[in-house]
């Protein structure tokens, strides 16, 4: 589907949607009036929609106003958001997007709800076939959720993309479709055996390679890729297995929030079960709270200031690191993050340099 942001209205804008923005920003498909709309209670309206959430500055500034906003704009995007982890505020959330739709559908507005996206139709078999990828593979997952995997695919795409590479994406959100990206399929979390699921993913992908042939192809990986605890299990990284199984990686980038973990021994567990190591870390601006008497079975994520992750890395003396570690925010880490992968995968059989 095809979606226009140069004069839409996003609400309620938050965290969800902020992955979308910087995407659409960085590609220059956003305009001076699009607006964001938040509500007050959220407390970050009148602050910039990057700086709001501890990243970088983008320029437009988040309001209140919805219906000033719908009777200037074209069409009502409505945004996905964050779970609050509850029913109740969910259904109030959702109650509040679906009278913002009734007001721009009375005002005769365009509307796009990102919230119940269709799924592009998906081709896959369930067949033995040996589905041959010629291209190389990077899996992007991470340690645990929201540690802006979106975001990485994206700037990881369009660098390659800006040496000359064709890059085919498979993203980790159902709405991945708004940044061209193909979504990750629904049956991967259906009521299919595990084996089917492992075919159809090798022959999803594999039908992507054979309609873009990419110089290289990114999978977002859904999820985290190893539980926190017993109470908070991430559902086990199960879905991460299930595609090493499906495909092989050539290169693989982990996410990681700011916290002591042991890469090295990660990188160890990552070798066994999904039969690929840790090329490398990017660390995001995310530090996770977790109090084992108030909420056994839940994490929270506290989103802190992006400047500060070149602060960390100096502290923990990266460079007498076996496992190379960059900040997503930092534009000479990411360049030596593309020149690395594009190193790595030199030495695979079907990569042009």
């Amino acid at each position: 589907m095809d979606y226009s942001f140069k004069n839409a209205v996003v609400f309620p804008y938050g965290y969800e949607f902020l992955s979308i923005l910087s995407g659409l920003n960085k590609k220059n498909l956003i305009g001076s009036s699009i607006k964001l709309v938040s509500p007050e209670g959220w407390g970050i309206v009148g602050k910039d929609a990057g700086t709001a959430f501890g990243r970088p500055y983008i320029g437009i500034n988040i309001i209140s106003n919805l219906e000033n906003a719908i009777l200037e704009g074209d069409t009502l995007i409505a945004s996905p958001f964050k779970d609050a982890g509850d029913e109740e505020t969910n259904y109030l959330i959702n109650s509040m997007i679906d009278e913002g739709i009734n007001l721009a559908k009375s005002m005769k507005k365009k509307v796009v709800d990102l919230r119940n996206v269709n799924e592009e139709v998906v081709h896959y078999e369930y067949n033995d076939q040996d589905f041959e990828i010629e291209c190389p593979i990077i899996f992007i997952n991470g340690i645990t959720e929201q540690l802006n995997k979106l975001d990485v695919i994206i700037d990881i795409a369009n660098s390659l993309s800006s040496k000359g590479y064709k890059v085919s994406q498979i993203g980790t959100r159902a709405y991945c479709n708004t940044l061209g990206m193909h979504i990750f399929p629904k049956f991967m979390f259906s009521s299919m055996t595990e084996c089917q699921k492992v075919k159809a993913f090798k022959s999803y992908t594999y039908n992507i390679y054979k309609e873009e042939r990419p110089d290289v192809m990114i999978i977002g990986i859904p999820g985290a890729a190893i539980p926190f605890n017993d109470k908070v299990d991430n559902g086990y990284g199960i879905i991460h297995y299930l595609i090493s199984m499906a495909v092989k990686a050539d290169f693989s980038i982990t996410c990681s929030d700011l916290d002591a973990w042991n890469f090295e021994n990660m990188n160890i567990h990552f070798t066994h079960r999904f039969g690929h190591g840790i090329n490398c870390v990017i660390l995001t601006n995310t530090k996770i709270h977790y109090n084992v008497q108030e909420f056994p079975d839940r994490i929270f994520y506290e989103i802190l200031d992006y400047e500060i992750i070149d602060k960390y890395i100096s502290s923990i003396q990266r460079e007498n690191l076996n496992i190379p570690i960059f900040n997503e925010y930092n534009e000479k880490d990411m360049e030596k993050l593309t020149d690395l992968i594009i190193n790595e995968l030199s030495n695979v059989e079907y990569f042009k340099v």
